[in-house]
């Protein structure tokens, strides 16, 4: 992996957001590069920029290929290129840049130059932070400095939710879930609402209509209004084109566990 300097406009006397001139060749990888952030598009503070190409960039060009994806910031926020094992890809088909610090600043301004090949501008949207306590049945949203508590169903012995960190993909009003397509029989067939797509294989944050919110309020201790919780369930759909960037971190500990930015 390579640190990128975000500062960084080019060679001396290069015009801002102009990639410096060289005479070395591009690596044959750049030719073909997906940048999985629209131009223009507005993401959240978590959003890591994905790049992957049609087939695995030889490990002998990977240090070129990183010098020029080239990041510059409104913000000056600095970062690191770093090669990503992707279940659905083969090792050398996707390199993610991430800031230094936990998130972007929001309202930061980012470019990437993909080589000469490609450019892409985007901005960082709003700080939204999100904390989902596993145990405690419990997620914690902090945006725009007001913090809400939400009880959540978090699966179930045998069908546990996936700890760990998740980036949202997409987001959708009403998505079709099938417990089939996931290898779980009969257990759901049906509509969901609200859904957040966190995984390629399908993991969910959705409403859940059947979830018993005052039995969960009894469990937290404090009485609950009764509706519906959201829930964190596994399903393969196709995400929708939606803002993303959020991420998501599920674990089994009553301390702050997770955070998202949308």
């Amino acid at each position: 992996m390579a640190p990128a300097n975000a500062k960084d406009s080019g060679a001396p006397g290069a015009a801002p957001n102009t990639p410096a001139a060289s005479s070395t060749p591009e690596p044959a990888a750049l030719a073909k590069a997906q940048v999985h952030i629209a131009d223009g598009q507005t993401v959240g503070v978590g959003m890591p920029i994905s790049v992957t190409f049609p087939e695995p960039a030889p490990t002998a060009d990977r240090k070129a290929v990183e010098r020029l994806l080239r990041v510059q910031t409104s913000t000056g926020t600095a970062g690191t290129w770093s090669w990503v094992k992707d279940q659905n890809l083969q090792d050398g088909q996707r390199v993610d840049f991430r800031p230094r610090i936990a998130y972007w600043q929001p309202g930061t301004k980012v470019t990437l130059h993909a080589g000469s090949q490609a450019t892409r501008q985007f901005t960082i949207g709003r700080s939204l932070i999100a904390s989902v306590d596993v145990d405690a049945h419990m997620m914690t949203v902090r945006a725009d400095g007001r913090t809400t508590r939400i009880p959540v169903t978090t699966g179930r012995p045998g069908l546990d939710t996936w700890n760990g960190t998740m980036v949202v993909m997409d987001k959708a009003p009403k998505v079709h879930m099938d417990s089939r397509t996931v290898g779980l029989g009969d257990a759901y067939n049906g509509d969901c609402f609200w859904a957040v797509h966190l995984t390629a294989p399908g993991t969910y944050v959705h409403q859940n209509e059947r979830a018993d919110t005052q039995e969960l309020g009894r469990h937290l201790h404090r009485p609950q209004p009764p509706a519906a919780a959201p829930a964190v369930r596994t399903d393969r759909r196709r995400p929708s084109r939606r803002r993303r960037g959020s991420h998501l971190r599920c674990c089994r500990s009553r301390a702050r566990v997770g955070q998202a930015g949308v």
